[in-house]
């Protein structure tokens, strides 16, 4: 991993996050910071966006990228030859592997159909080794409300802290705190919320199927204005004394429907567990990272199998070699 982000860090698409990460107590309205050894690592995230990362990886010659699309359906023939059905209607034939990165596919939106499979079924169902590895990933759902405020947020001047004593917010991440963020005099802010809070509020504002309630939709997009509004007003509610948040001109919220997987434990965690979720997830098996079957021709990869278990692009970027390495096998 440490070759790879000095290649992208000479390439100029990811920086060291260098800045003041810690807990923010909401009942004392202050920030501490934290000393953990762990922190004083260096956190490096993509400049000027994430999505230069993606951006630089595709930026090679032979990659055929087409965007905007999802694939719904994949079909393999006599030949182990897979084609692609994509929401368009347009069809894709002749790969060799068929990839798999997003776990949601594997379970809910993406059907297949094998040489020994006649009928149409998602994959975790259709591939017995998948479905069993699959089904000892736990998630759970989290909110996450990003919003740009027309100056700096006085007081609150942190780059990430896990929020202590609050049963609606998990964690508040000063995005404009990360190198290459524009410098216009707006601050950006990330909030996730408890694992708590989004249980009752699919409940309240989606109902009994606000977890797979199109987020497009009118209802989707309902739920999350009032879920906006709600967590911005709770921040409102535990700023420092005096503080005051200055005028928000752009909000936007997000349901993360798979976030913070833990495997095995029967623990569901959220933001701001996550070192002592990190040793109850290592006690009980080390995480493969990728998922492959060779008669099938298939590859599952992804940060949601946890490569070393400790989540995000690191993850995903350690799934990717392993599951390069398994492609090149097949090959």
């Amino acid at each position: 991993m440490v070759s790879l982000l000095k290649e992208w860090e000479a390439a100029g698409i990811v920086a060291p996050w260098r800045g003041r990460f810690g807990n923010y107590d909401c009942e004392l309205r202050r920030f501490f910071l934290r000393t953990d050894p762990l922190d004083e690592c260096d956190r490096y995230v993509g400049i000027p966006g994430m999505d230069a990362i993606c951006n630089h990886l595709v930026a090679v010659e032979g990659v055929d990228l087409v965007t905007s699309v999802s694939a719904q359906h994949a079909k393999q023939d006599a030949m182990g030859k897979w084609a692609l059905t994509l929401d368009n209607d347009q069809v894709h034939v002749g790969f060799d592997i068929a990839v798999v990165s997003d776990m949601e596919i594997v379970e809910k939106r993406f059907a297949i159909q094998t040489s020994g499979l006649p009928e149409n079924r998602a994959l975790n169902l259709a591939i017995p080794e998948v479905g069993e590895e699959v089904g000892q990933i736990l998630t759970t759902s989290c909110f996450v409300v990003m919003f740009a405020l027309d100056e700096p947020l006085q007081s609150m001047m942190f780059s990430k802290a896990s929020v202590l004593n609050s049963d609606v917010i998990a964690t508040l991440l000063r995005d404009s705190s990360k190198p290459g963020r524009a410098t216009d005099g707006k601050e950006c802010w990330v909030i996730h919320s408890t694992t708590e809070y989004a249980g009752r509020a699919i409940l309240e504002h989606g109902g009994a199927s606000g977890n797979t309630l199109d987020q497009n939709s009118e209802e989707g997009q309902a739920m999350l204005t009032a879920v906006a509004n709600e967590m911005l007003g709770k921040l409102r509610a535990v700023l420092p004394e005096g503080v005051v948040m200055p005028k928000v001109v752009y909000s936007s919220a997000y349901l993360w429907s798979s976030a913070f997987k833990d495997r095995d434990t029967g623990h569901q965690g959220m933001p701001g567990q996550r070192q002592a979720r990190r040793s109850r997830y290592m006690s009980f098996r080390e995480p493969k990272g990728v998922l492959s079957d060779e008669n099938f021709k298939i590859v599952c990869c992804g940060d949601w199998l946890g490569a070393n278990s400790r989540n995000g692009c690191e993850d995903a970027a350690i799934s990717g070699i392993l599951a390069a390495k398994s492609i090149a096998g097949m090959l």
